[in-house]
């Protein structure tokens, strides 16, 4: 469905509307994941208490 769509476009203008149509939908689903998603820290933050860069290492 989707070269349909962009050959439809494409030949109604010369201008890189798929392209542009692309992006935006990539913007909007980037922005839809970070707003949902935005605040869930990683395991390696949350189980011992502290980032991997405050945490002590391990000698060995």
């Amino acid at each position: 469905m989707a070269p349909l769509l962009a050959g439809a476009m494409l030949s109604r203008s010369s201008f890189g509307w798929p392209l542009l149509c692309g992006g935006i939908a990539k913007t909007v689903y980037d922005v839809l994941l970070l707003s949902q998603f935005g605040a869930v820290k990683p395991p390696e933050e949350t189980a011992h208490g502290g980032t991997a860069a405050t945490r002590p290492r391990c000698s060995r």
